[in-house]
């Protein structure tokens, strides 16, 4: 049987998937299982939890890291989307996983990478999110709001991917539908709106399920 938990941030998100496989192993009988395995480069959020599954070096956390728990970090696989397959590429989280499983609650991997607040934020003082999608070669999903500014911030946003071939699956509007900001997007922005993603009246885990199936399946 399969289960959705909804939570209302993706930091929120992680903490709870945390104390799940922590619950899940004190009621095995096993509470030495309460560490986790992630790979470097990764950032998860801003809560204790989540920071300390961000990667120690450049996760921006290092003020707190005397009060973060103690996890393991793998090598990031330096293949991209289109690669063909090697082993080796998983060879240090292999290595982790053989020595340390008996302590280890659970892997942490999120299958995507959220940017908060747009392509132009900087992450430190020599890079911005958009350095980030350059580096490892992903395609974004732009989200866009759906009212007034919406056309001159998504174009420029989509110039500057492009600039740095960046690939652009699609954009996902979000607020109050409105036609002629869509038309706009799609005609000049020469990319596909995917979905719109309408203000709910109860943000509950029905109506999340109804949206997501209505927009992405």
């Amino acid at each position: 049987m399969a289960l959705l938990f909804f939570a209302d941030s993706g930091s929120v998100s992680v903490e709870v998937a945390l104390k799940m496989a922590i619950q899940y192993w004190q009621g095995s009988g096993r509470p030495e299982k309460n560490r986790f395995l992630t790979v470097r480069g990764g950032y998860h959020g801003d809560t204790f939890g989540a920071m300390a599954l961000c990667d120690p070096v450049t996760g921006m956390h290092e003020h707190f890291t005397s009060l973060l728990s103690r996890h393991y970090f793998a090598e990031t696989p330096r293949c991209r989307f289109d690669d063909p397959w090697d082993e080796e590429y998983i060879s240090d989280f292999k290595k982790i996983m053989e020595k340390r499983h008996g302590e280890l609650a659970a892997v942490m991997i999120e299958p995507g990478v959220q940017g908060a607040g747009g392509i132009m934020v900087p992450l430190n003082e020599e890079a911005m999110m958009i350095d980030l999608m350059a580096r490892f070669g992903l395609p974004v999903l732009l989200v866009a709001g759906s009212g007034l500014g919406t056309i001159n911030h998504t174009l420029l946003s989509l110039e500057q991917l492009r600039r740095r071939g960046i690939s652009v699956a699609g954009i996902v509007m979000n607020g109050d539908v409105n036609r002629e900001n869509r038309e706009a997007l799609e005609f000049y922005g020469k990319t596909e709106v995917l979905a719109e993603v309408e203000p709910m009246e109860r943000l509950n885990a029905k109506a999340l399920t109804d949206c997501f199936y209505r927009n992405f399946v």
